[in-house]
């Protein structure tokens, strides 16, 4: 779409108005979700973070718990993507958003000088994607045993 066009440019203000116009006309996740993104990508979480308020779709949550880490609102963040309860203490609960979703609760948990919790989320995000490179890092700063890269 020109919205997301004008998101890979940079062209945040112009996307924004476009995805704007576009909630209006065709009000779904999908499109909560592309405005979310552009009011992220422009530095306005807080926006993002009310336009996501009370969303379902997993893809949303996690933008949501996103822009709420981003304002250091990690109780609203784990929340987002662990549901009501955000009580998960052997770190295995689903997480939104695949290894994404894994990576950002690690790092929601780092923050939280919940190391263990970290370590667990964040090997779990590599057996989901072993080129979260971010996620060797953390485990890393942490001081943590690393998984086995995978070969091949």
């Amino acid at each position: 779409s020109a919205a997301q066009w004008s998101l890979q440019q940079g062209l945040h203000q112009n996307a924004i108005f476009l995805a704007e116009r576009l909630l209006a006309e065709v009000p779904s996740d999908a499109s909560k979700l592309l405005l979310a993104s552009c009011h992220l990508a422009n530095g306005d979480t807080i926006k993002a973070e009310m336009l996501l308020a009370g969303t379902t779709s997993p893809h949303n949550k996690y933008l949501l718990a996103l822009a709420c880490m981003k304002q250091g609102k990690l109780g609203e963040a784990s929340r987002a993507l662990l549901g009501g309860t955000a009580n998960d203490p052997d770190a295995s609960a689903n997480v939104p958003n695949g290894a994404a979703g894994l990576y950002l609760m690690g790092m929601i948990c780092v923050k939280q000088s919940q190391r263990a919790r970290a370590v667990r989320y964040l090997t779990r995000c590599l057996a989901a994607n072993p080129f979260m490179w971010s996620a060797y890092e953390a485990l890393c700063q942490l001081g943590a045993d690393l998984p086995a890269v995978p070969s091949g």
